[in-house]
């Protein structure tokens, strides 16, 4: 999968995941070379085309671990990075992440769901992470195939 040309269902995908999910933004991360490159999110158009190295950051801990996971506080984990939050003038209140395999069409990739300080209130749950975990794997099968 090309990081910069995502197939144009996914910002669907994502935009009503995000309703349901009541998240302030979704993004699908693609790993290219030593960074993961967002390559789509329907609500925070500024989003991709952003960055994240893989050395540091909780969606990238998601990328190398192949684990997903809930951060219900991310500034007070030290594997948060800040640096997408300091680019969008927004503080991330809770994350979740998800990864991604878009198998022999190229990389891997992390799908990622937050919830910013005065936007959508509370922390994702278990419910929600099961659910962008099937996303994860509808993204993966259908970009894939």
């Amino acid at each position: 999968m090309n990081p910069q040309a995502p197939p144009p269902f996914i910002n669907e995908l994502l935009a009503t995941f995000a309703a349901e999910a009541r998240a302030d933004g979704v993004t699908l991360w693609v790993a290219e070379e030593l960074d993961l490159v967002a390559t789509c999110n329907p609500i925070e158009p500024e989003v991709p085309g952003m960055r994240q190295p893989l050395e540091r950051g909780i969606i990238s801990q998601v990328y190398l671990t192949g684990i997903g996971m809930i951060e219900r506080a991310p500034a007070s984990n030290p594997a948060h990075d800040d640096t997408v939050d300091r680019h969008l003038g927004k503080r991330t209140a809770a994350i979740m992440a998800a990864p991604v395999s878009f198998g022999q069409h190229g990389g891997d990739g992390v799908l990622s769901a937050v919830r910013h300080h005065g936007g959508q209130p509370g922390a994702f749950d278990l419910d929600d992470l099961s659910a962008l975990e099937r996303l994860a794997a509808t993204v993966s099968g259908r970009a894939s195939g």
